[in-house]
């Protein structure tokens, strides 16, 4: 006689021991998928985030630091000084630091002109940023032409720049600003122009092709200053009116 239980079409129960032995299995199965796995080291992520910072970065010197150095020094100019500041155009290279400034226009309240300038070019120490100063190993102007003018009255006009006070007092003392330091300065194709309403006919006199270059020019008290002019000097006299008379002069 079969044993119901050895039936084929049952399926026998599991003895305590294989219960036990069951169980056990199963919890270290559940422990093991609750633990947190470590993710592995993939280079193309590392990659990937090397490049998103990059641009990013680029794009932040590209753009952005053009559009606040036009902001900021428009500002200055105009709070400091009382400057119309006009720029035509800054192009700033965070690779390399070069900052290319073109157009560049400063006027009086009154609409007179001070200067024109056509390009600067500026050469930035990255390294010194980190420390708290501005150091610009080489700066370069290119034709920049300066009018000085004295009115009816009298009146430099630039010296109402030194004169002038600032539009909003600050309620706190100022912090000092970081250091300055250009290494080399250099002024090529310059002009200096002056003209003299408070005689009459009004003169003008202008000094072309000056080119100025200096070493160690800082902010920074007790640093040393080595300007030197040289180059080809023209000189230019005109008069609105015309004066009877004559001018005899050596001939060369």
């Amino acid at each position: 006689v079969r044993n119901h239980r050895d039936s084929p079409g049952r399926q026998r129960h599991p003895e305590p021991a294989q219960k036990d032995s069951l169980a056990g299995t199963e919890n270290t199965m559940s422990k093991e998928s609750g633990k947190k796995t470590v993710p592995t080291w993939r280079p193309h992520r590392f990659a990937g985030v090397i490049v998103v910072c990059v641009i990013v970065y680029a794009l932040l010197g590209f753009l952005l630091v053009p559009w606040l150095a036009e902001r900021t020094a428009v500002r200055e100019a105009d709070a400091a000084l009382g400057l119309d500041l006009r720029i035509g155009g800054i192009s700033f290279n965070p690779f390399t630091f070069v900052a290319d400034i073109r157009g560049v226009e400063a006027g009086y309240a009154s609409g007179h002109q001070l200067a024109d300038i056509e390009s600067i070019l500026v050469n930035l120490q990255a390294s010194a940023l980190l420390g708290g100063r501005v150091v610009i190993t080489e700066a370069w102007i290119d034709g920049i032409a300066v009018t000085m003018r004295r009115d009816a009255d009298g009146q430099i006009d630039i010296a109402t720049l030194a004169a002038a006070e600032p539009q909003d007092l600050p309620l706190e003392p100022a912090k000092p600003g970081w250091p300055l330091l250009i290494e080399t300065l250099l002024v090529e194709d310059m002009s200096v122009e002056w003209i003299d309403e408070s005689i009459a006919p009004a003169a003008q006199l202008g000094i072309d092709d000056l080119r100025l270059e200096a070493t160690d020019v800082s902010t920074v008290p007790e640093t040393s200053f080595r300007p030197t002019c040289c180059g080809r000097m023209s000189l230019r006299l005109r008069v609105s009116e015309s004066i009877p008379g004559s001018l005899n002069l050596p001939a060369a």
